[in-house]
């Protein structure tokens, strides 16, 4: 079974592509994603730092939430975001933006 198959070629907006143009093309999306994918892990592990800091802040010490680096003092020892009610609820946009298993799911509620 050729990938070739999955192609429809009276769908494509190039009715004079080739196989070979239409696994190019394949490639080239893959490396886009792939692209993306780094630069979301990327992402993904800076915003653990900025967790791992409010995290570790003292009682009483200013600290920039992993949700929206807004400056917080932080009020007790689990204080780590600046809210987690409402519709500024930065604890639930952190993870579901950290977490890949979340925001997938988190993406089909949206």
């Amino acid at each position: 079974m050729s990938i070739f198959e999955n192609w429809n070629a009276e769908e494509d907006y190039e009715r004079d592509m080739t196989e070979a143009d239409y696994l190019f093309r394949l490639d080239q999306e893959e490396d886009r994603d792939t692209e993306r994918e780094e630069a979301m892990r990327a992402t993904r592990s800076v915003r653990r730092v900025d967790y791992e800091k409010a995290r570790k802040t003292k009682v009483g010490q200013t600290f920039s939430c992993p949700g929206c680096a807004k400056n917080v003092t932080k009020r007790s020892y689990q204080h780590t975001f600046c809210s987690n009610k409402g519709s500024n609820n930065c604890k639930d946009k952190f993870w579901n933006s950290t977490d890949a298993k979340r925001s997938i799911r988190a993406l089909t509620f949206a």
